[in-house]
């Protein structure tokens, strides 16, 4: 069974390695007109579209956003409001944690002037 190739392209931004390890040219890549690859979701090829259009299998036509910016996918980036001033509070285990920071944080915000405070 031949592999499912999506391609897509546009502007692409990735890092390729840890921004605060290293300098932000040698951990950011960007490609102005750039191309993903990728067989069976997984990512294949990634870089300049004019370097890469050849590895595009014939029948498979880019999606094409010009105006857009493609970024790796963010794994479970969100915050809750109210634990905004404990984060990265040290906690051995979950519930420890739950116990001593989070539900305390929590019940701050039963004051309104609190609530109001840390909103603005």
């Amino acid at each position: 069974m031949a592999a499912a190739v999506t391609a897509v392209r546009g502007r692409l931004v990735w890092f390729r390695d840890d921004p605060f390890l290293v300098d932000r040219d040698e951990a950011f890549a960007y490609e102005e007109d750039g191309l993903l690859i990728c067989e069976d979701g997984i990512i294949t090829a990634a870089g300049d579209f004019h370097a890469l259009r050849e590895r595009i299998p014939e029948g498979v036509e880019p999606v094409h956003y010009p105006r857009h910016v493609i970024t790796p996918g963010f794994v479970d980036t969100h915050t809750h409001y109210v634990q905004t001033d404990i984060i990265a509070a040290f906690g051995a285990q979950l519930i420890d944690w739950l116990d001593h920071y989070t539900y305390v944080e929590e019940q701050r915000f039963s004051d309104a002037d609190h609530a109001r405070d840390v909103a603005a």
